[in-house]
């Protein structure tokens, strides 16, 4: 059922996690040579070029890029496809997320009064939703709110299907965050698509949210003409139980995350055995009954590991050297120890705090660093939207002795770096002053 199941003092700690890392990147060299043929071509023949790959990758039958674009009439009443239950969620969902990512934003901030920090949100945003294997309204909800929060003037949304329309859930999500435009189209096309400005899409400033390796290494390609979130890769969660744990929600909440795609990576931290055993029980007795079974199945088996460790140290060193998209701690004593674990996306404590929950209808974003990048980055956040330029103004007579140690130490250190223009700039001013 698992790839493995590994007792932690008969292995190599760092052996492992290179094991699980590398067994998760794409085995495919070629990607990269492929999404830069498509870029190149998009950002040389625009619309034709996009037009073309639209027709080969998404089996349409377009002559027009106005043709993938989605009506506001039908943007609108998609609501009415979909349960009203579910409306009721997606819309009080939006809420969570916006009312907690607006509450991320700090006001103007400065060490001293010449100097201050501003907050000013990014003109225009893609939102890359997927569309393979599953519709995603809740990643709609989840970029499109802070966003919205930050105060983005134009956000975009472009997802994958082989109609010319889209789920009447993502578009639901899509009306309840009053986003501007929506289109139907995919992969690295898009991508280029909306990040050159010879073609018929709309041009932005970054491109958010997840998509497959080619969405992916496309993002990667366009960055520095465009900003964009993170290099995601194949979502994944670290479970860390003992004997007092609840082995049926842990078998699910396994499950749970298997089920995104046969790449999703699912790994148990285990200081009991027995515990082990109960979970490994329960998911093959349960695996039978759900939907997407032959997806889980793969996932685990190709990226599914169950450790046995020995103390919580071990599972603190390991954990924090994974740095997991979501942690689940389901000890005894979570709440107390959970500063202990410094670096994962997203830190579920307890029981109670499911991943599933945090997922679809808290407030922090799901989108998330993946493969160890929680070591260095974070969620996505209202922070992703804005921009910080710092305002200077040295013009203040009350500066009086700091402006002159300010130009003093300025001649020192650019004659220190041989610049002699920066030195003869403040050196100039030094002089006004001491007249």
């Amino acid at each position: 059922m698992f790839k493995e199941i590994i007792n932690l003092k008969d292995s190599d700690i760092d052996q492992l996690i290179n094991s699980i890392r590398s067994n998760k990147e794409s085995s495919e060299k070629n990607i990269s040579k492929e999404v830069k043929k498509i870029i190149e071509k998009v950002s040389k023949e625009g619309d034709e070029a996009i037009i073309d790959y639209i027709n080969k990758f998404e089996s349409k039958n377009i002559s027009s890029l106005e043709e993938i674009k989605i009506s506001k009439k039908e943007i609108r009443t998609s609501e009415r496809l979909i349960k009203e239950k579910v409306f009721k969620a997606l819309k009080r969902s939006y809420e969570r997320v916006f009312n907690f990512q607006k509450s991320l934003i700090s006001p103007k901030e400065g060490t001293r009064k010449n100097l201050t920090r501003l907050s000013v949100p990014i003109e225009s945003v893609l939102i890359y939703a997927p569309g393979g294997k599953a519709s995603y309204p809740s990643t709609v909800l989840m970029a499109a709110a802070p966003a919205r929060a930050a105060g983005v003037r134009k956000i975009f949304l472009a997802s994958p299907s082989k109609n010319r329309s889209l789920n009447a859930a993502i578009l639901t999500a899509a009306n309840i965050s009053n986003i501007d435009e929506v289109f139907c189209l995919g992969g690295a096309q898009a991508i280029a698509g909306f990040a050159f400005s010879n073609n018929s899409l709309p041009t932005v400033d970054k491109i958010v949210g997840p998509g497959n390796k080619y969405v992916t290494e496309a993002k990667k390609q366009v960055f520095g003409k465009v900003g964009i979130d993170l290099i995601a890769g194949p979502s994944e969660i670290l479970i860390i139980a003992d004997k007092h744990s609840d082995p049926f929600s842990t078998a699910l909440d396994l499950m749970a995350q298997a089920e995104h795609d046969e790449l999703a990576c699912s790994i148990l931290i285990s200081l009991d055995k027995e515990f082990s055993l109960k979970v490994l029980d329960i998911i093959s007795s349960e695996l039978k009954k759900l939907e997407r079974k032959n997806i889980i199945k793969e996932s685990l088996s190709n990226n599914g590991y169950i450790i046995n460790v020995d103390s919580l140290e071990e599972a603190i060193n390991l954990s924090n050297k994974l740095a997991p998209e979501h942690l689940h701690l389901k000890l005894e004593d979570s709440a107390q120890i959970a500063r202990e674990f410094l670096y994962a996306g997203t830190i579920l404590i307890g029981e109670d705090s499911a991943n599933a929950i945090s997922d679809y209808a808290l407030g922090p974003s799901h989108i998330l660093p993946t493969s160890g990048s929680a070591r260095f980055s974070s969620q996505l956040s209202v922070n992703d939207f804005m921009v910080n330029p710092t305002l200077v103004d040295l013009s203040q007579e009350e500066m009086g002795k700091d402006y002159i140690e300010l130009l003093e130490d300025t001649v020192l250190i650019a004659k220190a770096e041989g610049l002699s223009a920066h030195s003869l700039s403040a050196e100039y001013r030094l002089n006004k002053k001491r007249k």
